[in-house]
């Protein structure tokens, strides 16, 4: 597989890990911390999600997994990379681990770019232990909006639509892990709103240029359109009174 977007954009990721990790928090509250000895995190990336989750359950041993070999040696590299943390590359379809091997099994923002995301559920579900917590965190491209209307919006909205192997990934979550065999479920929905402050502006115009090659790849902007895009992306980011609204994002707790 591949990222859509390019995640080597490290100010991107950061601020993807300012907005999304108090929205993850409130689902990792009602798990014993005591229960989670051992965490497998799915398409980490840079490691900010691992990190987090390390943070979360203290004394726990994290691995992340990344596809991406240049991602695993970035995340390695990291300073801040606490003690029981390691990262290694590794395919979420076909993970290198024997069954029911991690206390929790954890992805975000990753089931979207696979083009068999049920092989990867599978897979999550197959290394989990026994009583233990597989947690998908995924959006759903369905919009992206602001108000005052910014026209940039909708375009991003359809590039999400246009480029992610699996726009729709959110609302299909349930289903998807009940078909994998997921039987015990917690599931629930959010959308992040941004009144004051400038986090959602600024990740919009980051992503808007992190999406270039892609948007030239397939053709889906001609240049003038695309330029059009980042100076509208430029003016939400600008913006003092805009109340920005993201992608809606959906979650599913299933219980090994």
């Amino acid at each position: 597989m591949s990222y859509t977007i390019d995640e080597c954009n490290v100010e991107r990721q950061q601020l993807l890990a300012q907005i999304l990790n108090p929205m993850t928090a409130p689902l990792l509250a009602g798990i014993s911390a005591g229960s989670v000895g051992s965490i497998l995190d799915l398409g980490c990336g840079q490691g900010n999600t691992t990190r987090f989750l390390a943070g979360t359950f203290a004394g726990a041993t994290a691995v992340g997994l990344d596809y991406d070999q240049k991602l695993v040696d970035y995340a390695r590299g990291q300073a801040g990379n606490p003690a029981g943390v390691s990262f290694q590359q590794g395919d979420a379809a076909a993970l290198p681990f024997a069954d029911a091997s991690f206390d929790l099994v954890f992805c975000r923002y990753l089931l979207l770019h696979l083009p068999d995301p049920d092989a990867a559920i599978r897979e999550m579900l197959r290394v989990t232990k026994p009583g233990g917590y597989t947690i998908a965190f995924e959006p759903d491209c369905m919009l992206d909006m602001s108000y005052p209307e910014n026209a940039g919006l909708p375009t991003i909205t359809y590039l999400f639509q246009s480029l992610f192997a699996q726009p729709q990934m959110g609302r299909q979550l349930v289903y998807r892990f009940r078909a994998a065999g997921a039987r015990q479920l917690q599931a629930g929905a959010m959308l992040g709103m941004e009144f004051d402050g400038g986090l959602y502006k600024r990740i919009y115009r980051l992503t808007a240029e992190s999406l270039a090659p892609a948007i030239e790849a397939k053709g889906l902007l001609s240049a003038e359109a695309y330029a059009t895009l980042l100076k509208q992306m430029h003016e939400l980011e600008a913006s003092p009174e805009a109340t920005v609204f993201k992608l809606p994002d959906m979650w599913v707790i299933a219980r090994g």
